[in-house]
Formats: structure tokens, C-alpha cells, sequence
């Protein structure tokens, strides 16, 4: 078949144009599978960046809870020596209380003692 024939011409370019549409969609799928790899691999390399963080966070968490702890015994350790200087206050009151009394027994020997011409 050396003669080109109207129906062989249409099937070599029916041919053409079915290799050009498959190169092209050869092309398109190529490109989208290349920008879908990197898209996995960015998302991978925020993952591993998110389960760092995640790592940091929780660390920092244990940190706080820690001193939430110590923060906690503090308080108590403060609640305690407030009562602790509660009943110092309350004993300073009663001291204070008898050097008022003794103070008044001291005052009331000394113008018993003093003469009668020196009383007011």
C-alpha cells in the first residue's frame, strides 16, 4: 500500500493527535504527581515540625506543673507561718497587756511612796 488513502490519512492523523493528547496528558499528570510529592513532603516536614513543638510543649508543661508544685508547698509553708505569727501577735498582746498592769502597779507604788507635799 504505497497510496495514501483518504481513510489512511485519517487514522495517521486520528494517530497524531491521539499521541499528542497523551504526551499532554502525560505532561499534566507528571507535573501534578511532582507538585503533589512536594506538597506530601512539605506536609511531612510540618509534621515532624509539629511533633517537635509538641515535644518542647510538653516538657514545658512537666516544667510548670513542677513549679506548680513547689508554688503549692510554698503557699502552704506561707499559710503555716501566718498562723505561726498570728499566735506571736496574739502572745505580743498579752505581753503588752501585763507591762500595761505592771506599768500601772508601778506607777501606783511610786505616788504611794512619794511624799504628800510633791502629789498632784
Amino acid at each position: 500500500m504505497d497510496e495514501w488513502t483518504p481513510a489512511s490519512l485519517v487514522v495517521s492523523s486520528l494517530g497524531v493527535i491521539v499521541t499528542l493528547l497523551m504526551g499532554i496528558i502525560w505532561w499534566f499528570l507528571r507535573r501534578t504527581i511532582t507538585e503533589n510529592d512536594r506538597a506530601h513532603r512539605a506536609m511531612v516536614n510540618d509534621i515532624t515540625d509539629l511533633k517537635a513543638d509538641t515535644a518542647v510543649v510538653k516538657t514545658d508543661m512537666a516544667v510548670v506543673k513542677t513549679d506548680m508544685a513547689m508554688v503549692k508547698t510554698d503557699i502552704t509553708g506561707l499559710k503555716a507561718d501566718m498562723t505561726v505569727v498570728k499566735a506571736d501577735i496574739t502572745g505580743l498582746k498579752a505581753d503588752m497587756a501585763v507591762v500595761k498592769a505592771n506599768m500601772a502597779a508601778i506607777l501606783t507604788l511610786v505616788e504611794q511612796r512619794r511624799p504628800e507635799a510633791t502629789r498632784q
